[in-house]
């Protein structure tokens, strides 16, 4: 029962909302025809927690890679640049002042806007009922085999076994449970940074649009003493 919920958290992990290395763990590169892990092609970095990069061991691996990482996470925005180029600080990047010539692989991590919040939500909570429905079923399953086996065996002993198996199935459902709530408010916290964001550009552009109409409109007035000169 508690493989459902180790592969409940996995899919969780790979709903991206902070950049997650284990999301890659599901990509398979293929080059000459042959499938390959992510570690077995490429170093990966975290230079924060919106941005994966990924620097090919061989240059040529640059588009297999990038191909691997579309299918499984189409939501990243998946960028080719040189290490100068990316822009972010790195472990085992180059000093300041240093030209960093590496090819670099820069995974973005998709903005929670309604669109995704939403869908989010609604995976959270089918991924959720579908890891508890197998949960549930290998428990009456578990329970019937514990009930064959001890046939003509005391009571006690039968109520033993079932209450461990009973405390084992609440604690796997606790661990699930703690899982789905970790990840809606994963996904509500950074839709409520999203939507702050929105306000603050917003407000900016409106500030901007009112300064630039004040200085047209100062432009535009014609002094009097040229109206009556």
């Amino acid at each position: 029962m508690s493989g459902y919920a180790v592969f409940l958290n996995y899919r969780y992990l790979n709903f991206c909302v902070k950049a997650e290395p284990v999301s890659l763990l599901s990509v398979n590169i293929v080059i000459n025809d042959e499938e390959r892990n992510i570690e077995d092609v490429a170093s990966v970095d975290l230079p924060n927690t919106n941005h994966i990069l990924l620097y090919p061991y061989e240059n040529s691996f640059m588009f297999p890679i990038c191909k691997g990482i579309n299918q499984v996470h189409p939501e990243f925005k998946i960028e080719r640049k040189r290490g100068n180029d990316a822009g972010l600080q790195t472990e085992g990047g180059s000093n300041e002042g240093e030209e960093d010539e590496r090819q670099v692989i820069v995974c973005t991590m998709p903005e929670m806007n309604k669109d995704r919040h939403d869908a989010g939500l609604d995976f959270v909570d089918a991924a959720f009922h579908e890891a508890k429905g197998k949960i549930e079923f290998t428990h009456k399953s578990y329970s019937v085999k514990i009930a064959d086996a001890l046939k003509g065996e005391k009571a006690e002993e039968i109520d033993e076994a079932t209450n461990e198996l009973d405390d084992i199935h609440k604690q796997i459902m606790e661990m699930c449970e703690g899982y789905r709530n970790n990840k809606a408010k994963e996904i509500e916290e950074a839709y409520q940074y999203y939507l702050q964001e929105q306000e603050k550009k917003m407000k900016t552009e409106q500030e901007t649009h009112t300064a630039h109409n004040q200085e047209a409109g100062h432009s535009m007035q014609i002094p009097k003493s040229s109206i009556f000169s």
